[in-house]
């Protein structure tokens, strides 16, 4: 290809060299712009690699904030399942405490039964001993009456004794004085018949008096001869019943004064028993008094067990409310999750909101894990206050390792 080149004024020179580059601009124009594009796409490339790294940088934080998430979570969870075994454990020494007041309540009545049928069993003896008084008060007075009957019988028999022995004396004197007489008296017979019925009316008072004196020495056995044996049978008869009742008198008093000793007796025995009673009463009273001290103790114990575990159980679902809401956030932390990988059009300011907001988060989760550590400390506090609790668990401890084992 040839070039003609044509000489001219300068205007025409100038027309020339225009005409001459004009034909080079379509060729450098694709060149310009496939520069341009090459520019703009390195320039892209890099701002992708910026927000690849930035991407890539977010991801890592994220995961690093899910593991630490995921570790609270199962650190919640784990303290969740100590407090539900701890809870259970408190329920099982509420069902022993229950039971064992229960028994206590049992015990109680059957003190309270027991207490009433002593207390019957101290009137019945209280009453027994009332009327066995009243029966010694009886007998003494029967024995008193009896006696001085037995002494007033006595006395008219000593005196009629007494009065028989003088008639007795008063004979042999006038058997003396008879042997004088007798041939006055058998002549006065023999002259007339009135003076024998006088004569006989006087002679039976003295046989008379001769057969009370010869009763009396039969009775002290000592036998005078007395003559007058018709008229001595009715006297002899009279006095023989008296001798006869005077000997009866002394076994029935024998007899009352035997059955006065029997009463005696009783009473001391029903006096002893109603003692013993009296002491076994103040033992049950003072048994019945330390049960009831003990059954009011383990009524307070029962109360404040039932506060705490009240309180405790509105605390452990205030944690579940904050473990669940925990868990949705972490569910939609991992759903967030691919949504933030894809959108590559994410603000630093959003960035920086999100992590203020995990940042928050995390300190509540912080914060609600030490009150549960706190709230366990407490609770085993609390259990280690109650032996029956700490054997409780101590056994369920054995149970659950020998479970493990044994899976």
């Amino acid at each position: 290809m040839v070039l003609q080149v044509e000489v001219g004024p300068p205007a025409m020179a100038a027309n020339t060299s225009d005409a001459r580059v004009d034909p080079m601009r379509p060729r450098l124009s694709p060149l310009e712009t496939a520069l341009q594009a090459l520019s703009s796409s390195d320039e892209h490339k890099r701002q992708q690699r910026i927000e690849r790294m930035s991407v890539d940088a977010r991801h890592k934080a994220l995961c690093s904030q899910l593991e630490q998430t995921q570790e609270a979570l199962a650190a919640a969870q784990a303290s969740k399942s100590s407090l539900c075994e701890e809870l259970g454990a408190l329920r099982q020494a509420r069902e022993d405490q229950g039971k064992q007041l229960t028994r206590y309540k049992t015990d109680l009545q059957a003190a309270h039964e027991l207490r009433a049928v002593m207390i019957t069993k101290m009137e019945d003896l209280e009453t027994s001993a009332w009327t066995a008084k009243q029966q010694y008060i009886r007998s003494l007075a029967s024995r008193i009456k009896t006696s001085a009957l037995v002494l007033q019988q006595l006395n008219v028999t000593s005196g009629t004794l007494f009065s028989a022995s003088g008639a007795g004396k008063g004979t042999k004197e006038e058997q003396v004085q008879s042997a004088k007489r007798k041939r006055v008296e058998q002549e006065r017979d023999d002259d007339a018949g009135g003076d024998d019925g006088d004569g006989q009316g006087r002679r039976p008072k003295l046989t008379g008096s001769a057969t009370k004196h010869e009763l009396w020495a039969k009775h002290d056995g000592k036998v005078s001869e007395v003559q007058g044996p018709e008229t001595t049978t009715t006297p002899t008869r009279h006095d023989g019943g008296k001798v006869e009742r005077l000997a009866a008198l002394p076994t029935k008093g024998r007899s009352v004064l035997h059955n006065c000793d029997e009463q005696c007796q009783t009473h001391a025995e029903s006096a002893t028993a109603v003692v013993e009673l009296r002491t076994q009463v103040t033992e049950l009273k003072s048994e019945y008094s330390v049960l009831d001290g003990k059954y009011s103790a383990l009524v307070r114990k029962h109360d404040e067990v039932l506060a705490e575990r009240s309180t405790a159980a509105q605390d452990i679902k205030a944690k579940e409310s904050t473990i669940e809401e925990l868990t949705r956030t972490l569910e939609q932390l991992s759903r967030s999750k691919p949504q933030d990988v894809t959108n590559d059009a994410v603000s630093t300011s959003d960035k920086c909101k999100d992590k203020e907001a995990q940042d928050g988060r995390l300190k509540m989760l912080e914060e609600s894990l030490a009150q549960m550590n706190a709230y366990a400390d407490q609770l085993e506090m609390v259990i280690a206050q109650c032996a029956s609790c700490t054997i409780k668990l101590q056994n369920e401890s054995t149970q659950d390792s020998v479970a493990n084992r044994a899976d």
